[in-house]
């Protein structure tokens, strides 16, 4: 399976499915309730690590690489924009 199919049948999965409920919450609402919790992380990592080896790689090739920064690789992997990978992450301006 190639990357784009993966990461096109991810989109089904119960973490992306997650991610687009706090995307959509926070565009809506304006609120940031819901959260991507330790728990959901997790799991997107080791969904995507079945699909793709994507932590292990990441490692491989960059092993100073934080915790967060690699959040932010599978975020971008998924094709998030930078406005919804900050939402995800709950980054702001400041």
């Amino acid at each position: 399976m190639n990357t784009q199919t993966s990461v096109s049948w991810f989109k089904y999965s119960d973490s992306y499915l997650k991610i687009q409920k706090i995307i959509f919450e926070y565009k809506q609402y304006h609120t940031d309730k819901a959260t991507f919790t330790n728990q959901d992380w997790e799991q997107l990592l080791s969904e995507l690590s079945l699909l793709f080896d994507f932590t292990e790689l990441l490692k491989a090739r960059c092993a100073l690489l934080s915790d967060s920064e690699i959040r932010l690789c599978s975020l971008i992997l998924l094709g998030l924009s930078a406005t919804d990978v900050c939402i995800v992450m709950h980054y702001t301006r400041d």
